[in-house]
C-alpha cells in the first residue's frame, strides 16, 4: 500500500518537475531537484498487524527532492521523520527560516489484512490525517535545529504534534552522512485516536484502553555515496522509542520500539 502511494507521489512530483523545467526559462521563480531510485528496507513498527509495519523486507520507490516556486515548496525527504512536506516560507534569513507547513504524520491503522486473534481484528479504522502548523529552522556552524508545532486539519484526531530535531551534516571526501536525533510530543487526543481501544473494540485479548499524551524519541542516520556523475548509493536507518502512554496500548507491539533499516540506489536528474 505505501509503495503504491510512493509510486503515485513520484509520478506527481516528476510531472511537476517536468512542467517546472519547461517554464524555468520563462519564470525565474520555479526551481526543482529530484533523485529517483529504489530501496530495500526492513521495517518493524509500533503496530505489528498494520500492513508494512509487520516486520518484513519491503521494496519501495525512493524519491528525494522538491519543487519550489517563490516562497512555496513541496519537499520529499524519506530519510527524515517528514517524508512529504508542503510549505510556505514566511520569513528567511541567512541562517534561519520560519514557515507554514503541512504533513501527514500518522499512517492509517486498519484491520484489512488481520485475522481473528490478531491485535487489529475488528477495530475501527484510524485514518491518517493532515497536520498543519508552523516550523522554525535554525542553522548553526556544525548542526541545525528544526522545531514544528502542528495540529490536525481534517478533524480526524483533533490532536497536536510537536517535534524537536537536531541534525549534523557531515561531509567527507567520498560519503555524505546526516545523523539526527529527535523528540516528538503527541497530545492525548491523537494518541487515544490511534492507540486507544474503544468499548466496541474490546475482546478477551484486547481490553479497553484510553491513551494519555505520548512521547517518541528517535535516532536516525542517512548516508549517500556518489558512484558516478548522476547516481549514488544510499543507506538509512532509524530507531524510535515510545513512552508508556503508547507502549501500554493493547494494539502496540510488545517491544515498545520501532526501527527501519535499508539500502538503495538513486539517480539524480
Amino acid at each position: 500500500m505505501r509503495s503504491v502511494i510512493l509510486v503515485i507521489s513520484s509520478l506527481v512530483l516528476l510531472s511537476l518537475c517536468s512542467r517546472a523545467q519547461a517554464q524555468q526559462e520563462e519564470t525565474e521563480g520555479w526551481r526543482w531537484e529530484a533523485d529517483l531510485g529504489i530501496s530495500a528496507h526492513y521495517v518493524r513498527g509500533f503496530i505489528d498487524d498494520s500492513y508494512d509495519e509487520k516486520g518484513e523486507v519491503n521494496l519501495a520507490v525512493l524519491l528525494i527532492g522538491g519543487v519550489y516556486y517563490d516562497d512555496f515548496y513541496l519537499e520529499l525527504s524519506p530519510h527524515t521523520r517528514h517524508p512529504l512536506t508542503l510549505g510556505y516560507k514566511l520569513q528567511t534569513s541567512e541562517r534561519s527560516q520560519l514557515s507554514l507547513v503541512a504533513e501527514s504524520y500518522f499512517v492509517s491503522v486498519t484491520d484489512n489484512e488481520s485475522r481473528p486473534g490478531d491485535k487489529l481484528y475488528g477495530i475501527d479504522d484510524r485514518l491518517a490525517s493532515l497536520e498543519g502548523g508552523i516550523e522554525y529552522l535554525r542553522e548553526f556552524d556544525s548542526y541545525e535545529v528544526r522545531v514544528r508545532l502542528l495540529h490536525d486539519m481534517l478533524d480526524r484526531h483533533n490532536g497536536t504534534v510537536a517535534t524537536l530535531e537536531i541534525a549534523r551534516p557531515i561531509f567527507t571526501r567520498k560519503v555524505f552522512y546526516l545523523p539526527s536525533v529527535g523528540l516528538t510530543y503527541i497530545s492525548s487526543k491523537a494518541t487515544d485516536y490511534y492507540f486507544g481501544v474503544r468499548a466496541n473494540e474490546v475482546t478477551e485479548q484486547r481490553p479497553a484502553y484510553q491513551a494519555d499524551s505520548g512521547m517518541i524519541g528517535s535516532v536516525r542516520l542517512y548516508a549517500e555515496r556518489p558512484m558516478g556523475d548522476n547516481w549514488s548509493l544510499v543507506g538509512f536507518a532509524s530507531y524510535n522509542l515510545i513512552n508508556a502512554a503508547i507502549a501500554d496500548s493493547p494494539i502496540v507491539n510488545p517491544h515498545k520500539d520501532a526501527f527501519n533499516i535499508g539500502i538503495g540506489a538513486v539517480w539524480s536528474f
